[in-house]
């Protein structure tokens, strides 16, 4: 006995419906994954850079080198000073002398806000406590 249409039309749509049920599963996952942040404020005092290297790339048919640099953000609150590093080829879009708004999650991970708001993740070079005056 040989397969007829309706044998081949019944694992397609199974296989249809369990990717539309990923796609939709999928993003709320991601959703509740993602972790509320504590957003502080501080003040964004300096930021520094330096070459760190540089990336090949092939552009029409041709190899480019764009450099990488090293962007260190300097963020000051009440109590601390921070030093965050991002390596990318621009500064973030951030004013110095400004307030900005940042989070440090206990493990280590920290993230800045832009002047438009866009979140980047940033490395946290050094945490300097600042001294309580007694």
């Amino acid at each position: 006995m040989s397969p007829t249409e309706d044998d081949y039309k019944e694992p397609d749509v199974r296989r249809k419906l369990a990717i539309l049920a990923i796609l939709i599963i999928l993003p709320g996952s991601q959703a509740i994954a993602r972790k509320k942040l504590d957003w502080q404020t501080g003040k964004l005092t300096r930021i520094n850079s330096k070459v760190d290297g540089a990336v090949a790339l092939p552009i029409a048919g041709m190899i480019v080198a764009k450099q990488i640099r090293e962007w260190v953000y300097v963020v000051e609150t009440d109590s601390m000073i921070y030093q965050f590093e991002r390596k990318s080829q621009s500064p973030l879009n951030v004013t110095v002398n400004a307030h900005v708004k940042f989070a440090v999650e206990k493990s280590g991970k920290a993230f800045l806000l832009d002047d438009a708001g866009k979140r980047y993740r940033v490395v946290i070079l050094r945490k300097i406590a600042k001294d309580s005056k007694p």
